[in-house]
């Protein structure tokens, strides 16, 4: 993904003078006045126990955060804090990092019902929290009506790996399960859920690194690859995947026969289709007329020897390998999947470090994407060209035209 990575931002060790801080607070939202008093009065309500640490920070343009509130140093080094974070311009919440270890339901009643009332939060940190399944329904819920989240990090919650799946169709951009023990049953219930939300409004970056994976959870990576067309970013690093899981990744970008789910699947939407254009009574989904246009197992589907096959996909930009257990072999298979012609992929960014011995091999593949990327170029470049040409020829149709009428 392009830009900025809005969970890494720079604390700064020194705070900004007290004139300017104390007009910030002179100015500051009701947002940020009431936080404070909002998650004190739900601790309390929920029994949740002694308030954790808060420690309060402004977002700057370029990147860094900066104090807002000055607290002794011992209460800084506390393990349970929660870092806020306001947007410098509103001086609404931005931001939210728990740094709360073991959490339990009541404290976690808590922090929703604080975070309903931050309506621009867009970042939402829970690392190392020990979640459970029942805290991930909860924030499930809270995710579906907080409309501005954008960015959700569970990293290194183990307990949370059966209903990680619950998080894949509330509205999130970025979605990082590092290191939750997603094994091949728990990869299985996210790839289910990816295959029944629309293609391209939905994750653009997922996270799987630094999971328990191995070979058995590649045909679910696969499967996730080709119903959706929205993805953008997958990082599957350090995940024990060898030459032979990678071979039946990299199937999904090629031109591909539509398994049985997927056909019960083409069945199923366009059933709800023209059930909506005839008004049977059997559409579900308020969005099916969009969806019956966009879905790859509707929409990019042909037909040849009584079997039906889907275009492979030509949307993921970018997809980590880094440090798995891929030989020189594997590192050919990416080769030759850029060499084909009929694999229109948009990869441009392949992580390889730590698989291989043969650093000309993973040179060759940076010099591959290289040239894909400008093909890529010259093709965005001729379309323009002959959109100009289409504007043009329409301004001379049009100006034709009126000359004859005049």
């Amino acid at each position: 993904m392009s830009g900025k990575d809005t969970s890494s931002l720079r604390l700064k060790k020194r705070r900004r003078p007290t004139e300017i801080s104390k007009s910030t607070r002179d100015t500051e939202s009701e947002e940020t006045r009431l936080f404070l008093s909002w998650l004190s009065k739900y601790y309390v309500d929920f029994s949740a126990g002694a308030l954790p640490v808060v420690e309060e920070f402004l977002i700057e343009d370029n990147g860094d955060a900066t104090f807002l509130n000055s607290q002794p140093q011992a209460a800084r080094d506390s393990q349970d804090k929660l870092r806020v974070f306001y947007d410098p311009k509103t001086l609404t919440v931005k931001k939210l990092n728990c740094m709360l270890k073991n959490i339990n339901l009541n404290v976690f009643r808590a922090l929703q019902k604080t975070i309903k009332h931050c309506s621009y939060l867009n970042v939402l940190q829970l690392d190392f929290c020990d979640l459970s399944r029942e805290q991930v329904e909860v924030l499930e819920e809270t995710l579906k009506l907080q409309s501005s989240m954008r960015y959700l990090s569970l990293r290194g919650n183990p307990r949370c790996r059966d209903n990680a799946y619950l998080l894949v169709n509330v509205g999130l951009k970025v979605l990082n399960l590092r290191m939750c023990q997603i094994d091949q049953h728990a990869l299985k219930k996210v790839s289910d859920a990816f295959l029944s939300s629309s293609p391209d409004a939905g994750l653009l970056h997922l996270d799987l690194s630094s999971n328990q994976l191995f070979d058995g959870s590649c045909k679910y990576i696969a499967s996730i690859l080709r119903c959706d067309r929205g993805l953008l970013s997958l990082n599957v690093s350090d995940c024990k995947i060898t030459d032979n899981g990678l071979a039946e990744i990299l199937e999904c970008f090629r031109r591909f026969e539509l398994r049985d789910e997927e056909l019960f699947l083409r069945r199923k939407l366009r059933l709800e289709y023209y059930g909506m254009l005839y008004g049977s009574g059997i559409t579900y989904r308020t969005d099916i007329e969009q969806l019956i246009k966009t879905h790859p197992f509707t929409s990019a589907v042909e037909s040849e020897d009584g079997k039906l096959y889907c275009a492979g996909n030509n949307k993921l930009e970018n997809l980590n390998l880094a440090y798995n257990a891929l030989t020189d072999g594997g590192i050919d298979l990416v080769m030759k999947l850029l060499f084909e012609s009929t694999a229109e992929t948009r990869l441009t960014r392949i992580g390889l470090e730590g698989n291989g011995e043969g650093l000309d091999a993973k040179k060759s593949v940076g010099d591959l994407l290289r040239i894909s990327r400008g093909r890529q170029s010259a093709a965005s470049v001729r379309s323009k060209g002959s959109l100009r040409r289409k504007v043009s020829s329409g301004r001379n149709l049009t100006s034709s035209l009126g000359t004859g009428a005049n």
